[in-house]
This record gives structure tokens, C-alpha cells and sequence, in this order.
């Protein structure tokens, strides 16, 4: 009779128990819970915060969820064109005169340093049994946001380009102390020169990942309607990474036309990185973990080299073009573009002149990336 009592007792808190479970890996349950683990890494200061921390949160379901809810294919979509309108929201009309002086200096250490990536990926490829097409895409540095955006069109896998370029990004910030030594030695501890047209202010909010716009009607219409724009051009254009790419050439075209834009509300690009790490997150399984791990050892030796051929190239353009090599070493490290940046707000004498050359690294990455690695993919 007793146990007779109790089974409807243990029926009906297993019921709750089970109805509690359900209910957090329910879709909604899911983005809060990627959400919160973003917000955390982020306030850690972690490099890529909110995607980091909704890549774990997305693991750590996957690996104990036999059933986990899946990331919406048109979630998905626009929270790829909201990180394609973030990238072009960096730019500010007044860094591209700055570029003019040196331009081909700079056309040839970026063909350089994605020639040196390139190599990188195919060797990490090798060593790691991937593709060549996630090999080099895990190692192109234009932003380890959007290389992992762009790696489900161009057929590398999420899981090892998420992984790989998030080594990138640490090992950078880690070294970032001992570049900033060697920028002070390559500047002699001169002091930080006035640039004309170019403001504190200005890269501030390229630091920031907005530029400084009023608040009228026009700037947000520019940047909602590259928003929108890209997801419908998107549906008709099959272009690799269009999802990134389509949104990003749109708004730069509205700025090197002369049109103000606004900012993305935070809200919405951090929303969108807690989506694209949870995409990533739930598609980990226990191999695919090891073989990052594996990955993970060799990308940081491979980082390594690469930032010490980027050091190479930036004493290359400091000689062509007789820019200080403090300027041209912070403006060529490859990656950790807010944090190399915000070095050189207090170091370099051309501050403005590392945040251009940082962006425009970023956006060729962006720009040619998928082509090479589409061009890499075949057998």
C-alpha cells in the first residue's frame, strides 16, 4: 500500500521534473541560456565574448542533450547580414584618405599576409585531416565572427574554423603586451602626434564598432535598409557568403557615397553573435571536440608564424613607405583589431592610420576569403 501511495507521488515530480528540462532546451530556453554564457564570457573581457560564451552554452547541450532544438535557418540568415552591417559600421568615411599614401604598400602586405594565412590553413589541414577549405578558412584573419559565419556557405566546417579562429584571436590579445613593448622601442617613446581630420572621437567609434552619426531618420534607413536589402538579395544572389558579404557591400557602398549610418542597437549585434556561436556550439560532437583540441596546439604555433611574417611585412611597408614603424608593426599585427587599436591610441603617433589599415586587412579578408577557399575546396 505504501508504495502504492508514493507512485503517484514520484510520477508527478518526475512529470515537473521532466516538463522543467523540456521547457530550457526548448528553443527559447536555449537562446537565454547561450545569451547568459555570452554575457558572462563578455564580461570577462574574453576576446569575442558573446560568441565564445554561446559556443560553449551550444557544447555543452550537444554533449549532454541526445535531442537539442536547432538554430532557425532565417535566424540564422539575419543574424549573418546584422554581423555583415556591424563589419561595414566600422568604417568611417574620413579613414580612407588616410589609405591614399599607402595604398600600394598596403595592397602588397595584404596580398602577403593572405598568401602566409593561406599556407597556414593548407599545412593545418594537413596535420589536422580537414579540408583544405576549413583548413584556410579557420587561418584567414578577417574576423573570427565573420570567418565562422561564412564557413556553412563555403563548405568548411563551423565547428574547427570557430575553433581555431578563436586560438588565433587569444594567442594576439596574449601577445598583445609584447607588441606594444616593441612599438614603443620601434617609436622611441615619442608622444602621439595630432592627425588633421581625424579625431579621438572618430576612433573611438571605430574601436567601438559604430561610427558617430546623428540620430535622424536617414542614417538608420541606410543601415536597416542594407540590412534587408542583403537578406532579400541574399534569397536571389548565390554567391558565396552572400549572407555576410551582401549586407557589408551595401552599407559600404551607402558610405563611400557620402550617406550617414547609424549604429547597430548592441542589443542586436550581440544578439546576433549569441546566435552564430550557438549554431556552432550544437553541432560539437565527442570526435569533432578531439580533433579541435589536436587543431587547437598546432593553430597556436601556426599563429605564432603568422604574426611574426606579419611583423616582417610591416618593417617592409615602414621602409617603402617611410611610415613609423610603431604604426606600421600595430597596424599589420593580424588580428585582435580592437585591441591593437586601442594600443596604439596610446602609443602610436598615427593612431587613425592603424585603425585603417586594420580595417582594411579585415574587409579584403572578408572580400577574397571566400573565392580562395572556394577555389581550394575542389579535390
Amino acid at each position: 500500500m505504501r508504495q502504492s501511495r508514493e507512485g503517484p507521488h514520484q510520477t508527478a515530480s518526475h512529470r515537473a521534473r521532466s516538463t522543467a528540462m523540456s521547457s530550457l532546451v526548448s528553443l527559447p530556453g536555449v537562446l537565454a541560456l547561450a545569451a547568459l554564457a555570452g554575457w558572462a564570457a563578455d564580461r570577462f573581457a574574453l576576446p569575442a565574448g558573446w560568441m565564445l560564451g554561446a559556443i560553449v552554452a551550444g557544447l555543452g547541450l550537444a554533449l549532454t542533450r541526445e535531442r537539442a532544438p536547432a538554430v532557425p535557418a532565417a535566424l540564422q540568415r539575419i543574424a549573418l547580414a546584422a554581423i555583415g552591417v556591424r563589419l561595414a559600421s566600422t568604417v568611417d568615411p574620413g579613414i580612407w584618405p588616410l589609405l591614399g599614401t599607402v595604398a600600394p604598400a598596403l595592397l602588397i602586405f595584404t596580398a602577403g599576409l593572405l598568401a602566409a594565412s593561406v599556407g597556414a590553413g593548407l599545412l593545418l589541414a594537413r596535420v589536422a585531416g580537414v579540408p583544405r577549405a576549413t583548413g584556410v578558412l579557420a587561418f584567414v584573419p578577417g574576423g573570427a565572427s565573420a570567418m565562422v559565419a561564412m564557413s556553412g556557405d563555403v563548405g568548411a566546417d563551423p565547428r574547427f574554423v570557430a575553433t581555431v579562429q578563436y586560438v588565433r584571436l587569444v594567442v594576439v590579445v596574449l601577445s598583445a603586451p609584447l607588441l606594444a613593448a616593441l612599438a614603443v622601442w620601434a617609436g622611441g617613446g615619442a608622444e602621439m602626434a595630432a592627425i588633421p581630420g581625424v579625431s579621438r572621437p572618430m576612433i573611438a567609434a571605430g574601436v567601438a564598432g559604430g561610427s558617430s552619426v546623428s540620430g535622424a531618420l536617414v542614417p538608420h534607413a541606410v543601415t536597416y535598409g542594407a540590412l534587408i536589402g542583403g537578406l532579400v538579395l541574399n534569397r536571389r544572389l548565390p554567391i558565396p557568403a552572400g549572407g555576410i558579404l551582401l549586407p557589408l557591400v551595401l552599407l559600404l557602398g551607402a558610405t563611400l557615397a557620402g550617406w550617414p549610418h547609424a549604429p547597430l542597437p548592441a542589443f542586436l549585434g550581440q544578439g546576433a553573435f549569441v546566435v552564430l556561436g550557438l549554431w556552432v556550439g550544437l553541432q560539437f560532437d565527442r570526435p569533432s571536440l578531439r580533433r579541435a583540441g589536436i587543431a587547437a596546439v598546432w593553430a597556436a604555433g601556426l599563429t605564432l608564424a603568422l604574426v611574426g611574417i606579419a611583423l616582417v611585412l610591416g618593417f617592409g611597408i615602414h621602409l617603402e613607405t617611410g611610415m613609423a614603424l610603431e604604426t606600421a608593426l600595430l597596424g599589420t599585427t593580424p588580428g585582435a583589431i580592437d585591441t591593437m587599436t586601442a594600443i596604439a591610441l596610446d602609443l602610436s603617433r598615427e593612431p587613425a592610420l592603424v585603425l585603417a589599415m586594420q580595417l582594411f586587412r579585415m574587409l579584403a579578408a572578408v572580400v577574397v576569403g571566400p573565392a580562395v577557399v572556394r577555389a581550394l575546396a575542389g579535390p
